[in-house]
């Protein structure tokens, strides 16, 4: 695993890498952008099978956006993370974002029992 920076904050996104490790094994690297502060971007190098897009019949580029955006959907649904973070980590607009959740089974607006209680008693 490396982790770097690099010097400017204008070159910096975030990438799903390609390749598998010579070893044949998983992997993810990681590496930091943009500086030091507090809204520098990472980037996440994921290693999977060159033929990995074949078998599931789409391109490369096609691979990896839908790959960030299953990424960004979980965090989203795990509560980790908010609907305009997982849109910019998915590298989409947000009001995109929100309106592909339904392609996950994920709902836009997520209430557990206590939350909705304490919105109909606060209506």
């Amino acid at each position: 695993m490396f982790f770097h920076q690099h010097l400017h904050p204008a070159a910096a996104f975030f990438q799903a890498g390609v390749g598998l490790a010579e070893d044949g094994e998983a992997g993810f690297d990681l590496a930091v952008a943009g500086g030091n502060d507090h809204n520098a971007i990472m980037q996440m190098q994921i290693d999977y099978p060159d033929s990995l897009p074949d078998l599931l019949q789409t391109s490369r580029p096609a691979f990896e956006a839908e790959a960030r955006m299953a990424m960004a959907v979980k965090l989203f649904e795990l509560k980790r993370l908010s609907s305009g973070l997982a849109a910019r980590l998915a590298g989409v607009p947000r009001v995109e974002f929100l309106l592909n959740l339904h392609r996950y089974g994920v709902p836009v607006i997520a209430h557990d029992d206590v939350e909705l209680a304490s919105d109909l008693a606060h209506a």
